[in-house]
C-alpha cells in the first residue's frame, strides 16, 4: 500500500522488499551506500502507518480547523446559490416582460417576421429559466451534522477498518497515499 512512499532518513533511497516479508533500503541492499541496515516487517510499518496518520489527522487543531472551512465552504455555497436564484428570478421577470411587450404590440395589430423569431427565442430562454428554477427547489438544503467533529473523528478512527474490508481497501488506499509525500523510515525504528 505505501511502496513508492517509502524512503531511507539517512540517504532518501526508497525501501525495496528483503526477504518475504520485510522491507529495507534499497541502496543499502543494491549499492552498500546507505548505512541504514534495519529492516521492517510490513505489517508493522503499515500499523505504524496508520497510527501516526490517525495521531496527526485526530489532533484537536486540525479537526477544528477541518469543521471550519467545511462550514465556511458551505457557507459559500449556499451563499452563491442564494445569488444564483435570485438572479434567474430577475431573468425570468425580465423575459416574461419581453414577451408581454410583444403579445402587446400584436394584439394593437403591429406584427413583424422578426417578431416571431424573437418570441421563440424568449419562450425558450423562460423555459430553460423556469426548469433551473424548478430544479434548485427540488434539491433540499444540506444540513451540517450537529456533531460534524466527531463523525470526522469516527471516519479517521475506522481506517485500519477500511483497509482491511476487500470492499474499501482500493478507496481507502488511495485516499490514504493522497495525504502522504512520502514515508521516512530512520533506522532506529
Amino acid at each position: 500500500m505505501f511502496s513508492g512512499l517509502l524512503k531511507c532518513a539517512c540517504c532518501s533511497g526508497g525501501y525495496t522488499i528483503v526477504g518475504k516479508t520485510n522491507y529495507g533500503c534499497a541502496n543499502t541492499r543494491n549499492k552498500g551506500t546507505s548505512d541504514n541496515r534495519k529492516t521492517n516487517k510490513w505489517e508493522e510499518l503499515e500499523s505504524r502507518v496508520i497510527t501516526g496518520l490517525k495521531d496527526q489527522l485526530l489532533h484537536p487543531d486540525l479537526i477544528a480547523e477541518f469543521v471550519k472551512a467545511y462550514q465556511e465552504e458551505h457557507n459559500r455555497l449556499s451563499v452563491q446559490s442564494s445569488v444564483d436564484e435570485a438572479k434567474t428570478k430577475r431573468d425570468l421577470t425580465q423575459v416574461t416582460r419581453q414577451i408581454d411587450r410583444i403579445i402587446d404590440a400584436i394584439a394593437e395589430g403591429m406584427f413583424h417576421e422578426s417578431m416571431k423569431e424573437k418570441m421563440d427565442s424568449l419562450e425558450a430562454h423562460k423555459a430553460e429559466l423556469e426548469a433551473d428554477l424548478s430544479n434548485a427547489d427540488q434539491s433540499a438544503p444540506v444540513l451540517l451534522h450537529p456533531n460534524l467533529s466527531d463523525v470526522y473523528r469516527s471516519k479517521v478512527a475506522n481506517l485500519s477498518e477500511a483497509l482491511n474490508d476487500p470492499e474499501t481497501k482500493a478507496e481507502a488506499t488511495t485516499i490514504i497515499r493522497s495525504l502522504l509525500e512520502e514515508i521516512q523510515l530512520p533506522p532506529t525504528h
